[in-house]
């Protein structure tokens, strides 16, 4: 068994090196040890610990969530359009004139749909979100 007068020094150095060439040219795995962080962080401060008081570790959190929910929201923006164009790309490739036309309206209703849709989702969402959430406390400084 090793003790610690057996430990190299210069190996932990050697580690936290390799560890940080790792980390600095992969973005996913930043991602990823951000991920494990936050998840840790948000266990230790939650309120179910009792570590923090329950008023405070909640208007904490929902501050902390606003970048989270845009982040999702951005994502959600980029990932549509992403999916769709090469749709819309197989078919500007396309030799014929009369098929493009013919599929032009049909694109046209799609894409109306798709819009409206989206819409009534969106709204729909944003009334259950409103009617569940509370109103943060106001803080009274004395």
């Amino acid at each position: 068994m090793a003790s610690l007068t057996d430990i190299n020094l210069t190996s932990s150095g050697k580690l936290s090196d390799q560890l940080h060439k790792l980390i600095k040219n992969k973005l996913w795995l930043q991602v990823i040890i951000g991920m494990l962080f936050g998840v840790a962080m948000g266990g230790k401060l939650g309120p179910n610990l009792g570590w923090v008081l329950t008023e405070p570790s909640l208007l904490v959190s929902s501050w902390l969530a606003f970048p989270g929910y845009l982040f999702l929201a951005l994502i959600q923006m980029i990932v549509v359009p992403v999916v769709l164009a090469p749709v819309v790309r197989g078919l500007t490739a396309a030799s014929s004139i009369a098929l493009l036309l013919g599929v032009d309206r049909i694109l046209d209703m799609c894409w109306t749909v798709v819009n409206v849709l989206g819409d009534i989702t969106a709204s729909g969402v944003v009334d259950k979100l409103t009617s569940q959430v509370e109103p943060l406390p106001v803080l009274q400084f004395e």
